[in-house]
């Protein structure tokens, strides 16, 4: 079996990335910010996805390389289809009934699920099962927030990501507080054509908005509905703004969890 080795997850993450069909992507952002994500919510820069743990917030377990949780169709969704590949050993049989119902139901509850890390991490020794996960982030996450991006006329790799990440951490429809609600009441704000120094405006109520200035707000709402939880990923967007580091190409500076600078770059695929 292939080892899941850094240009294994390298491959992965960039294939993926190169799947969004719309050619004026910037793969190198694109993968800072899959990076950037990574480190925000696995706490580890380069997390192959073997992370796993029952969550005291309620969610769950939570698992893998962006936190797919069992309270939500996220993990449900890796595991469905990791059980249709050919190497699939039974690794989740034990639990997918009750995965299921907690999924469809918004459960947190980790009755019958005793033994459902030891069955994440077996799994992700199986590269198949990590490919998946990156599959599953893009379609489920960053392919609704880049529809918002470009329905905005979004530019700039930290909208991007922003967006992003919110609609991992936050949802990005049906209900109070999710990606889609939080730009609603962003856009609440502005009532007026708003100038800023980005270069570039979005399209807000009919009115032209400077992109940072918009992204700014932005923040300021999803940390109004998060509250303190949300903390460490908001300071490490906004000292990518204040340094002005809104394209991220080839690298970019930002802050881990802890408040540490470090850099993420595309090197990797830079080749």
């Amino acid at each position: 079996m292939k080892l899941i080795t850094t240009s294994f997850i390298v491959t992965l993450l960039s294939s993926a990335l190169t799947a969004s069909a719309d050619v004026s992507v910037d793969v190198c952002s694109v993968y800072n910010s899959y990076q950037l994500v990574n480190l925000q919510l696995s706490g580890v820069k380069g997390s192959v996805g073997t992370k796993c743990f029952k969550d005291i917030g309620g969610r769950g377990y939570v698992a893998g390389f962006i936190n797919f949780s069992t309270n939500r169709r996220d993990a449900l969704w890796v595991v469905d289809q990791f059980r249709q590949t050919a190497n699939y050993a039974g690794e989740f049989d034990a639990y997918y009934n009750t995965l299921e119902a907690n999924a469809w139901a918004k459960s947190g509850s980790t009755q019958n699920l005793d033994g459902f890390c030891d069955a994440w991490k077996k799994a992700n020794t199986n590269p198949e099962f990590f490919g998946i996960q990156t599959n599953v982030m893009r379609q489920l996450y960053d392919q609704p927030a880049y529809t918002f991006f470009k329905q905005l006329g979004g530019k700039y790799a930290v909208t991007r990501s922003v967006l992003f990440n919110t609609a991992i951490t936050n949802g990005f429809d049906g209900g109070p507080n999710t990606l889609a609600s939080l730009i609603v009441t962003t856009n609440q704000s502005f009532t007026k054509k708003t100038t800023g120094s980005s270069g570039n405006s979005l399209s807000v109520n009919g009115y032209q908005v400077d992109e940072i200035v918009w992204l700014k707000k932005f923040l300021d709402v999803r940390l109004n509905a998060n509250g303190y939880a949300d903390q460490s990923n908001i300071n490490s967007y906004r000292y990518i703004i204040n340094n002005g580091a809104y394209d991220w190409k080839p690298s970019v500076k930002v802050l881990d969890n802890s408040g540490k600078v470090v850099s993420v770059d595309c090197s990797a695929i830079r080749n």
